[in-house]
């Protein structure tokens, strides 16, 4: 194969990697999804998320048939959690719960993300959690890099 053939390859396989197509990105190395809960604000934060394989999964679809992740993040604390691409494509938090006095706190909870629209193969997906002076809200800030 002449190296324009191979050059045009790599275009096409480059390209169809970035529209979230797990396999073929899986062959060009990005095969991890990284999950980051932080939690900026001044107590601790329990989360209970859900992520599940399927990117077109109702929420309750996700929460039933996908995988748990249940942690506490300290004040102040960054937890990170990398996750196969093929296993993660869609992703929210259920429940979030600011800890102010043992369990009793604000709560807050996402939508679903999905792979190929909110993310792609290889993105770190931060969850930030803050609150403000008086921590009568849990606020959470989604982004994917």
């Amino acid at each position: 194969m002449s190296q324009k053939r191979w050059m045009t390859l790599g275009v096409i396989l480059l390209g169809l990697s970035v529209c979230g197509c797990p396999e073929l990105t899986q062959l060009l190395g990005a095969s991890n999804t990284t999950i980051q809960l932080v939690n900026n604000g001044s107590f601790p934060v329990t989360v209970e998320l859900y992520y599940h394989d399927d990117q077109l999964a109702l929420e309750s679809s996700v929460k039933t048939f996908g995988e748990k992740v249940e942690i506490t993040v300290a004040a102040g604390d960054t937890y990170s959690l990398p996750v196969d691409c093929t296993r993660l494509q869609s992703i929210y938090i259920d429940k979030a719960e600011l800890n102010l006095l043992g369990t009793i706190g604000p709560e807050s909870d996402t939508g679903v993300y999905r792979d190929g629209s909110d993310f792609n193969c290889g993105n770190t997906l931060t969850f930030t959690f803050s609150h403000p002076a008086l921590p009568i809200e849990l606020n959470i800030a989604f982004s994917a890099s």
